[in-house]
């Protein structure tokens, strides 16, 4: 009994020789550093690749982005979509009644809104310390689209409907606020001069040098010209129809361009009964019919004609008689030697 227990043990214990060989090699300590840094380098290259591709993904949406002005509402890389200038003649602003001076306002009001989305408003005028040789805006802003749609259709960034109408309202208001000063300053920057002829053949020559076309034209005035180049109703001869004013050397020295394809709105400010003393060689339809004449003949299209603003107050114990009840007057002084 004793024996065989022995030998069953000596059985089931290997020798030394056999079980040295089938012990195991443990993994040295580099393979298991290499073994545990795998899945860190993994991660580090996935988490790189996610923020270059982050990187490159807002380098290229910044690069797409463009900036709006919010001091004019224009955006700066964009060009702008539908140009309106507006030509304000500061030499009856300060005279004009009431409801001429509310139908200035809601001009300019009309023309902001008038305006497509990503339309430049500028602002033109013949005011003292304003107006000069090489004519510029002194007024400038864009009309913000309303809607996604509309932004949509003409180009520009799209946002929210919320975000549109905020910004709309925001430039509206900005907008609104510019007319109100300028009405309200009106007294101070009156100029004696009107210098018309002059003021428009700079405005169309400021769009041509910008290279754009004038869409859209609002002329606000008493149509009555007075520079050195001419004085409509104070000089005989210096007031002839149009026709024969083009053959005068005074047209060819105020021919204007950059008014092709113009809309135009011209706001005649009446603010006497003419002809009247010291405008003797003119009456309003003479100047009604002049300045559209002069637009059509430089490609314009002019929208209606001459809108008459007329002055509410009646000046029949003035001037003697009334603009509609006035004497035909005849243009009998009309030739075609003006200097």
């Amino acid at each position: 009994m004793l024996s065989r227990s022995k030998n069953n043990r000596s059985k089931q214990r290997p020798s030394k020789s056999r079980r040295a060989g089938v012990r195991r090699r443990s993994p040295s300590r580099s393979s298991r550093r290499n073994h545990q840094s795998w899945p860190l380098l993994t991660a580090f290259i996935l988490m790189l690749a996610t923020t270059l591709g982050s990187a490159y993904w807002f380098v290229g949406n910044a690069a797409n982005q463009v900036s709006m002005n919010m001091k004019t509402f224009c955006y700066e890389d964009i060009p702008d979509q539908y140009q309106t200038g507006f030509f304000i003649d500061y030499s009856v602003t300060e005279f004009a009644s009431p409801e001429q001076i509310r139908d200035l306002r809601n001009s300019l009001e009309n023309a902001f809104e008038a305006s497509e989305a990503g339309g430049r408003v500028n602002w033109f005028s013949t005011a003292s310390g304003i107006s000069s040789s090489v004519v510029k805006p002194f007024f400038t802003m864009c009309r913000p689209a309303k809607t996604p749609l509309e932004s949509q259709r003409v180009g520009l960034p799209e946002k929210t409907l919320a975000q549109h109408k905020y910004q709309y309202d925001q430039a509206k208001k900005t907008y609104m606020e510019a007319v109100d000063t300028l009405i309200a300053e009106r007294a101070e920057k009156s100029s004696k001069e009107s210098p018309i002829l002059e003021q428009i053949q700079g405005i169309g020559g400021y769009y041509l040098r910008q290279k754009q076309q004038l869409n859209h034209f609002y002329v606000y005035t008493d149509g009555i010209q007075n520079s050195e180049i001419a004085q409509f109703c104070q000089t005989r001869n210096h007031l002839p129809p149009f026709p024969l004013f083009k053959k005068t050397r005074t047209y060819d020295l105020v021919k204007p361009e950059g008014f092709e394809q113009t809309k135009v709105d011209f706001l005649l400010v009446e603010l006497l009964s003419l002809p009247s003393a010291g405008l003797e060689y003119c009456t309003n339809d003479e100047l009604r019919d002049f300045w559209p004449a002069f637009f059509e003949d430089a490609g314009a299209e002019v929208v209606a004609p001459a809108k008459r603003l007329r002055y509410t107050i009646d000046q029949t114990a003035q001037s003697g008689a009334g603009d509609d009840t006035e004497e035909p007057y005849i243009c009998s002084h009309c030739h075609t030697d003006m200097g």
